[in-house]
């Protein structure tokens, strides 16, 4: 875009080409594209400035045309003053090296005394741009005057008025239009050296043009700068971006039709669509590498960054976005697609933002967030760092109850909000805050159910693997219910309850796990066989052996015999399996069967009978029972890790009817003890340990119901004696 500057009819401007030390050189007229130019006007010039482009054209021509006597141009003295705010008017690179250079000199005075080739050797930089600079500095502060001294002194004459001087009538619609445009707050901020609408009228521009706009007859080049500016206060950002990669082609002195289209096209690929293209995707492209896009994306970004620019689309997009959020990108696209253009969304243009160096408050990135790849950071719109830290408490709980039963609902959010943060939000605020997240689940339209990813590894799913690792066929929601509601545990955490997921909603959740396809009718099972090592504990692996020997079904004291007995696991591990366990099902008192299975009636029949047994007077032991004479209990010593004195142990069931009250022991060197109707023996623990049997042991008790004494068979204290005054 060609670069226009604010004119009188009367005020020519320096074209800031050449500086006027060489431009008194300039002897025949210098052909550039657009038509020939001789020296004064380089310092006089009237109309539209030569763009970029055309500046470096001529200004290219003048040095090859001087190439062979530059000889006598080096000694010449620069006379350039450094006035303040030079280093708006410079390139990066001149402006750093600049600043490094002048205070190796006495003052500022000094400065345009140095010759050509003391300033080249100073900073180290190509005549080209030596220049430009000077050309550049030198114009901020040329005036009139100046133009007409160098006129008359090196050329004797002043050129004709340029035909885009020429004042012509406009009407009160298009004054009204501008005058609307000179009122937006981008315009009064505007710097001289603007990429778009550079300034050296010597006042702000809006002012400066309200004073234009108050005759009666406009010059030309103020109504084409006036046209821009009514056209850059209602453009869409898309077209904004077009003309900055258009000014930045310019800055850069690209030229070919052929390379400005292809440049061009690639640095919009990159900074347009909804997020915009990678480098590896603009290169896949346009056939070219990545390193390519890059170099030709960094070098109009660098010539952006190079001046002030003037971004008012961008900067409506980014102050809409802030309002909205927090919000997924996607619906922020659909809202502010009068402001963002055709083919770009409100990611996209925050990436821009970010890469020129401007202020993009509307994306946050919260800390990591579970996906099926893995964890990636969330981008949001959001209204700031307040807002942040209470929706990032927010996700933190949202991620706890996906933990443990896989989702959540929004019912629970609101009021989590409500009492924990004291802020109130409505379903819609809530969508556009979750829906943004990778791999969001709806689970339920009405009842605003969700999950995230990473489901398959809640709480839930894990206790369903091991369900599933036993089960030898499909099974029903119903029963997967079943399993998921007999573990109380799991709903508690950390002293916060969660919402237990109806069945419908368990139905669309359990699915989506990975691990699992449906086998119709609600029924599930696993894609492939599940390695039980893996998912059950040391307990329920024994436990599912004594299951498959029983015939799927057994009694407690079947478990106990060889879990508790023989593996050495205490019997409140043993209760709690049965109780929590999800491999367990419950079909009577005592009675158990594998969970996943068919029911097996023989095997069901063989256990109830054992059971039978168990619990029945008539058992073998007590067949043979001869209460007349003293006769001996096989017992258990406690596994409790509490104190002695607080621990039990229990007659079998089978004495019920015989061994109850209160026994003196047969030599007297223990305390008395009782047994209670629900077969607690009281102080026995504490008198087995003083005879050396330790945590879990068998040892014998011999009961005398005719005397009512007790005693431990060939067992004598082997610690201090237990006190026949102590107490349970």
């Amino acid at each position: 875009m060609t670069n226009l500057l604010p004119i009188g009819a009367d005020v020519p401007q320096h074209a800031k080409v050449l500086p006027s030390f060489l431009a008194k050189l300039v002897g025949r007229q210098l052909n550039c594209s657009t038509g020939p130019v001789n020296g004064v006007e380089l310092l006089a010039w009237r109309g539209t400035l030569p763009n970029t482009f055309r500046a470096k054209e001529i200004r290219e021509q003048f040095i090859r045309r001087k190439r062979a006597s530059f000889n006598q141009i080096w000694p010449l003295q620069i006379g350039v003053r450094a006035v303040d705010g030079w280093e708006l008017a410079v390139e990066l690179l001149f402006r750093d090296r600049m600043r490094a250079f002048l205070p190796t000199l006495g003052s500022l005075d000094e400065f345009p005394l140095l010759t050509l080739e003391q300033l080249k050797e100073g900073l180290h930089l190509p005549i080209s741009t030596l220049v430009e600079a000077l050309a550049s500095m030198e114009a901020l502060y040329w005036s009139p005057s100046d133009a007409q001294t160098f006129a008359v002194r090196y050329h004797g004459k002043q050129e004709a008025e340029p035909a885009a001087q020429a004042r012509v009538a406009v009407s009160d619609e298009w004054r009204l239009a501008v005058q609307i445009a000179l009122r937006s707050p981008w315009v009064d901020q505007l710097a001289p050296s603007d990429l778009r609408f550079a300034c050296t009228a010597g006042e702000p521009l809006s002012q400066w043009l309200r004073g234009q706009l108050a005759r009666e007859e406009v010059a030309v080049a103020v109504i084409d700068l006036c046209n821009l500016l009514v056209a850059a206060d209602k453009c869409d950002w898309m077209t904004e971006l077009v003309s900055l990669g258009n000014c930045a082609l310019d800055r850069l002195g690209k030229s070919s039709p052929e390379t400005r289209e292809r440049w061009l096209a690639m640095f919009t690929r990159r900074f347009s669509g909804p997020r915009g293209l990678t480098l590896q995707e603009v290169g896949d492209e346009f056939k070219v590498t990545r390193e390519r896009v890059r170099q030709i994306c960094d070098r109009m970004l660098g010539a952006i960054q190079s001046r002030p620019a003037s971004m008012p689309a961008l900067d409506k997009v980014l102050a809409a976005a802030v309002r909205i959020g927090p919000m997924r990108f996607d619906e922020a696209d659909t809202q502010l697609a009068t402001l963002l253009g055709q083919g770009v969304g409100v990611e996209a243009a925050m990436e821009f933002a970010e890469a020129v160096g401007r202020e993009s408050p509307g994306r946050t990135f919260l800390a990591v967030t579970r996906t099926t790849e893995g964890y990636e950071k969330v981008r949001l719109l959001n209204t700031g760092e307040q807002e942040l830290d209470w929706v990032t408490r927010t996700l933190s709980f949202v991620r706890r109850d996906c933990r443990v039963v896989g989702c959540t609902n929004y019912m629970r959010v609101a009021g989590y909000l409500s009492l924990k943060e004291g802020r109130t939000v409505d379903a819609d605020w809530l969508d556009g805050l979750f829906k943004a997240l990778p791999g969001y689940l709806q689970l339920d339209e009405s009842g605003e159910w969700f999950a995230l990813p990473g489901t398959d590894e809640c709480a839930i799913a894990t206790r369903l693997r091991k369900l599933f690792s036993v089960a030898t066929q499909s099974i029903g929601i119903d029963e997967l219910l079943a399993a998921v509601a007999s573990d109380a545990r799991m709903f508690q955490e950390v002293g916060n309850s969660v919402s237990i997921p109806p069945a419908h909603v368990l139905g669309k959740l359990i699915p989506s796990w990975p691990w699992l396809v449906g086998d119709g009718h609600n029924k599930y099972r696993p894609k492939s066989p599940m390695s039980r090592e893996e998912v059950l504990s040391d307990l329920e692996l024994i436990a599912y052996q004594i299951l498959q020997e029983n015939q799927g079904v057994v009694t407690r004291t079947d478990l106990a015999g060889v879990i508790v007995d023989q593996r050495g696991f205490s019997n409140v591990a043993l209760s709690l399996a049965l109780a929590h366990s999800p491999i367990f099902a419950k079909v009577e008192h005592g009675v158990y069967r594998l969970n996943g299975s068919q029911l097996s009636v023989e095997g069901l029949v063989a256990a109830r009978y054992r059971r039978r047994l168990e619990t029945s007077s008539t058992s073998p032991q007590a067949e043979v029972l001869d209460t007349s004479q003293p006769f001996r209990i096989q017992m258990r010593q406690s596994g409790s890790d509490v104190e002695a004195r607080r621990r039990v142990v229990y007659i079998p069931a089978a004495f019920r009817e015989h061994v109850a009250g209160q026994f003196k022991h047969a030599r007297g060197l223990w305390p008395d003890i009782t047994v209670s109707d629900g077969l607690q023996v009281r102080r026995l623990s504490a008198i087995a340990e003083t005879a050396g049997v330790q945590l879990r042991e068998t040892f014998e008790l011999e009961v005398d119901l005719q005397s009512r004494t007790y005693d431990i068979p060939g067992a004598t204290p082997v610690t201090s004696q237990v006190s026949a005054g102590g107490s349970q």
